[in-house]
Formats: C-alpha cells, sequence, structure tokens
C-alpha cells in the first residue's frame, strides 16, 4: 500500500487521504451555502410575518372602529353630518392600513416564494450529496416558516375580503352624504 503510484511519487494512501480531505471540503461548503441561504429567506418571511400580522391587527381595529361609526351615524341623523366628516378620518386611516397589509401581503408572497426556492434547491443538494435534506441546519424551520407563512397569508386575505365588502358599501354611502 506504500508503494508510490504510476502517477508520482505519492502513495496510495496519500492519494487515499487527499480524495477524502477534498470530498469532505466540497459536501462542507455546499452545505453551508444552503444553510446561509436558508437561513437568510426564512428570517426574511419572519420578519414580514411579523409585520403582517401587527399591520392586520391595526386594519382589524380600525375595520372596528370604522364599522362602529357607521353604526353611530345610522343610529344619530341629527348630526349626520358632522359624525359624517370625522368617519372620512378614520375611512382614509382605514385606507391606508388596509394598504399596508395588501402591500405585506405582496411581500410575503414574494419573499415565501424565494424561501420556497431555496428549500427546494436544499432538497436537490442533500439528493446530489447523498444525505437527508432533514440534516440540513435550519430546513426545519424553513419549512415551517413557509407553511405558517401561506396560512396566515390566505386567512388574512379572507378576512380582508369580508371587512372590505362590508365597509366599502357602507362607507361608500355615508362619504356620499358628505359630498
Amino acid at each position: 500500500m506504500n508503494k508510490p503510484t504510476p502517477f508520482g511519487k505519492k502513495t496510495f494512501a496519500e492519494y487515499e487521504k487527499e480524495v477524502k480531505e477534498y470530498n469532505l471540503s466540497k459536501v462542507e461548503r455546499v452545505e453551508l451555502s444552503i444553510v446561509g441561504d436558508l437561513k437568510a429567506a426564512t428570517n426574511t418571511v419572519a420578519k414580514l410575518i411579523d409585520n403582517y400580522e401587527k399591520s392586520w391587527k391595526s386594519l382589524s381595529a380600525a375595520s372596528a372602529s370604522t364599522y362602529m361609526k357607521v353604526q353611530d351615524l345610522w343610529d344619530d341623523w341629527n348630526g349626520i353630518s358632522k359624525k359624517a366628516e370625522s368617519f372620512k378620518k378614520v375611512n382614509n386611516d382605514y385606507n391606508k392600513d388596509f394598504a399596508e397589509v395588501a402591500s405585506l401581503d405582496s411581500k410575503l408572497e414574494n419573499a415565501n416564494k424565494d424561501l420556497i426556492k431555496v428549500i427546494q434547491e436544499a432538497k436537490e443538494a442533500a439528493k446530489e450529496l447523498g444525505v437527508d435534506v432533514k440534516d440540513i441546519g435550519g430546513y426545519g424551520v424553513a419549512v415551517q416558516e413557509a407553511d405558517m407563512s401561506i396560512d396566515i397569508s390566505t386567512k388574512i386575505q379572507k378576512d380582508m375580503k369580508m371587512i372590505s365588502k362590508t365597509i366599502g358599501t357602507t362607507s361608500d354611502a355615508i362619504l356620499d352624504i358628505t359630498r
């Protein structure tokens, strides 16, 4: 085994050692690259989910306030003009919050597409390397964040449609009074 090879002065043992070192370092670099990509994409989605939920809470509060204002207006015709004017401000706040939630929804959708792409790349890298994808650091968390963002987005979009439909018709009628 320690005889020189026909390719040069190195022994088979030395070649074997170099091959093992080369393959291990190659696997480590690919894995570290994927881990970084997974963590970066996961962090982006996690931050957007947090902002999305905070913005949604603000929108929910604004929609409840808007709905209460609508009820007050219909109950008290004597002060409708003044209440309709104050409603304009609440409605404008609602519209701003709605636009922010819609914007965050779009950003979350794009970030989640990026995360899913990186997850798929991790699966392919694991397959090429012959390792279990679950052994790649951050993979499980990335999959959970992707699933959670889809669930949250779906729920909030459904609620936004319902609120928008309910408030939109009533808001238009009240705003017509102030014109």
